[in-house]
């Protein structure tokens, strides 16, 4: 049967507004493109800003010629140059020390006492003994100023790593503790204005300068717990129990008497009465 010539009228209509839909993205901005009109001349503020950039370049490059003519020839000296130059004080040397006998510490030293306690007590007794007579511990030494015997639980050593490196181990390690003298020498100090002269480490008097300090806190009335702390105050009254046996048995009478004073006074102000103050964290209940 022939078609409707309506019918395909409006499918060429159709085919017709498809195509020109489909070349809308290209055609119709080509079209405009090619149908746009020549760009306007610039305006007159444009052609102004560019003359005075122009004006102000030029300046710029007619000042930096200037400034080169002045500078020097040579160049300048930085700044540590002058600092070193203008400053006339001299530097100070710094001041360390070394043991004079250093041969074979391991046959010499066979607990380890100087590099575990000699050094440390060149370094840090004048501030553990300070801080002890001011009244209140505030850094970390106790390991190697007050040292201990290892915390044995159930035949099984137990504590800090800290605590197992400073144990004295036995009544020879004691003994070398107590028996040790270390001089330390200067060895890099070179002006003569700068010498002085060397220093020695006495284990058993610095034990007994520190426990004459802990006594004098006691004393007025001080508790351990308040000089060393809730938790130092223990390995405290565990070092003087340690050393109060070694002068008893090495006849060191004012060792041995200096610790049990120590620790009698230290029980006592434990369970002496002390008033209350205000708040549950600072009341003292009386045994």
């Amino acid at each position: 049967m022939p078609s409707d010539p309506k019918t395909s009228s409006q499918q060429e209509n159709e085919i017709e507004e498809n195509a020109k839909t489909t070349d809308k993205g290209q055609g119709v901005i080509t079209a405009k493109k090619q149908s746009s009109p020549s760009a306007p001349s610039s305006s007159p503020k444009s052609a102004n800003k560019r003359e005075n950039s122009a004006k102000s370049d030029a300046k710029y490059e007619d000042s930096l010629q200037a400034n080169s003519k002045s500078l020097p020839k040579k160049p300048l000296p930085f700044v540590s140059d002058i600092a070193s130059k203008t400053s006339s004080s001299k530097k100070r040397p710094v001041r360390r020390f070394s043991p004079i006998n250093n041969n074979d510490l391991k046959n010499d030293d066979p607990h380890n006492i100087v590099p575990r306690f000699a050094d440390n007590h060149l370094v840090f007794f004048p501030t553990a003994l300070g801080e002890i007579r001011s009244g209140e511990k505030r850094s970390c030494w106790m390991w190697f100023i007050l040292p201990t015997a290892p915390h044995i639980v159930n035949g099984v050593e137990r504590g800090s790593i800290m605590n197992r490196r400073f144990a004295l181990r036995g009544d020879e390690a004691v003994d070398a503790y107590l028996s040790l003298k270390r001089r330390y020498d200067p060895y890099d100090v070179n002006d003569e204005d700068e010498k002085e002269e060397g220093r020695e480490v006495d284990l058993r008097q610095n034990y007994i300068d520190m426990a004459s300090a802990v006594h004098k806190q006691l004393e007025r009335g001080e508790r351990m717990a308040s000089l060393f702390g809730p938790i130092d105050d223990v390995k405290a009254v565990s070092s003087f129990q340690l050393f109060e046996k070694a002068g008893i048995r090495r006849n060191d009478d004012e060792l041995s008497s200096l610790c049990r004073k120590v620790l009698d006074l230290a029980e006592s102000n434990m369970n002496s009465k002390k008033k209350k103050r205000k708040g549950p964290m600072y009341r003292y209940l009386s045994e």
